[in-house]
This record gives structure tokens, sequence and C-alpha cells, in this order.
């Protein structure tokens, strides 16, 4: 076996082994497959890595197990670093995906966990606000975003951000008050931006995934619709925008992207009831 470039899907549907060399799948299931092995397969058409239409042979990246799967019934998430093993000729017909739409992904008994409670309609709206007049006010502050997650003086600010934020005049408020009102908001929210169910993906990604671009990539992917829902992608890419720009504000601010993690890592995974 040797190091060579992969391929990661995740499994829409479930799949009961037919056969001993086939692999079980649970919606959910991240799937890794050697490139080259696809590449080489008889039956390989263009466009096979993006739309699988064949049998694929690789690792459930949550059972350790390597098999055979079909591909009609996984989504493409994108490249990976492997270790190459042999896959053997599949000459047999494809099961049809079930009937219609996916279910939610994840580990059986956790569908519970994928139906997250859906954001404030205002939730990006008042994020967006918040940031752009700290950002407008300047990153070069040393207490930005020190204070203790949920700590905000100003009661007024409390039930204006959750009753309209449009309403506010943001520029009435200094730079310490406005990135305090954003980490509470945060903690207001009625579930964490990332749900529980993507939490082991997450930490696999994070220790298997030995460059940083690779490891961005990744994690790209794996918060991106439809696991993740389509109002938490888009609060968590302007959030995460926001931090690139804190990091290459002053040296004064001194926020590195390992201090932001420490600072809002709890804001972001865990729910408010564990907090």
């Amino acid at each position: 076996m040797a190091s060579s470039d992969g391929l990661q899907y995740r499994a829409l549907y479930e799949y009961q082994k037919d056969r001993e060399e086939d692999l079980a799948l649970c919606p959910g299931d991240v799937l890794t497959v050697s490139r080259a092995a696809l590449l080489n397969d008889p039956d390989y058409k263009d466009g096979d890595e993006r739309s699988p239409q064949g049998w694929l042979h690789g690792l459930n990246e949550r059972t350790k197990e390597r098999g055979d799967f079909p591909g009609t019934y996984v989504e493409y998430l994108g490249p990976a670093r492997i270790v190459a093993a042999t896959a053997k000729a599949r000459p047999r017909p494809l099961p049809p995906p079930p009937a219609g739409t996916p279910t939610p992904w994840g580990l059986p008994g956790q569908a519970e966990l994928a139906e997250q409670p859906t954001l404030p309609e205002q939730a990006l709206q008042t994020v967006t606000r918040l940031i752009e007049a700290l950002e407008k006010q300047g990153l070069d502050s040393e207490v930005l975003y020190r204070s203790t997650p949920g700590v905000l003086g100003d009661a007024e600010l409390k039930q204006a951000l959750l009753a309209d934020a449009s309403a506010v005049d943001m520029d009435l408020y200094d730079a310490q008050t406005l990135s305090e009102a954003l980490k509470w908001y945060l903690q207001e929210l009625p579930s964490p931006l990332i749900p529980p169910s993507l939490y082991s993906d997450l930490v696999h990604m994070a220790q298997e995934t030995p460059g940083l671009e690779e490891c961005g990539q990744r994690a790209r992917a794996l918060l991106a619709p439809p696991a993740l829902p389509q109002p938490q992608a888009l609060l968590l890419r302007q959030l995460a925008r926001h931090f690139c720009r804190l990091c290459q504000g002053t040296r004064r601010s001194r926020l590195s992207p390992r201090l932001l993690g420490e600072l809002f890592g709890e804001l972001l995974l865990c729910p408010a009831a564990a907090r």
C-alpha cells in the first residue's frame, strides 16, 4: 500500500450488505475511495468521480470497515489523502436507489439530532449588522471578545436585538459592547450552529488530515448543505469571514485562530443547555 489521492463521499441512503464483500451504509456515513482504483475500473465513465454510477470500493470512516457499495447511494464530498488498497472487479448489477427523498443523515437513533430547531428568521441579519458595526469601528481593540460568554449588561440592547435588530442604531455602541452583544446573541440561539451529529466527523477529519489547506477544504465540505441547514451554513460563513479579518488585523487585538477557537468554539458547538 502507498499514500495516494482519494475521494470522499457521504451516504444518502441506508444499504444492507447483500454479499460478504459489501459495505453496510447508514445515511451520513463518510466513505473514502481510492481515486486511482476508480479511474482504472473497466466500467468507469467520465463524471463518475462526482456522480458515481457503478460500484465503489472504499472505507467507511465510521465503522472502519472496507468493502463494496453502490455509487448511486452516495454524494460527492471532495478530495482526501488515503492509503490505497487494491479493489476487486465487480461485474454485478446495481440495486436501484430507494424511492423518495433521502432520509435525514446520521447514525441510527440520531434522527432526532438531525432535526435541529430552526434559527430565527432575523438571525443572519442581526449577526451581519453587529459584525458590520464592529468592523466599522476597527478591530484593534485589546478587549474584543474577551468577556465571558453571555455577559451583556445592556438590557435594552438585548431586548432590541431579539425583537428587531434592524431598528437598532449600532453607532451608539462601542466595540467592546458590540463584541459582547455578538457573543451573547450566538449563545441565545435555540440550537448550536454546528449540530452534534457532525462532531465525530469533524474530529476525525481534523485528526486524519495533515495539511491545513486540505483540512479547510474537507471542513467546508462537511459544513455545507444538506448536512448543515442552509440558514446555519450562511451564518457560519459570515462568522468565518469576520474571524479571518480579525486574524489579519493589528497586533494590538492579539486574536489568533487558536484564541478565536477557544473564545467561540463552545458557542458554535454546544447547545445552550450545556453551557
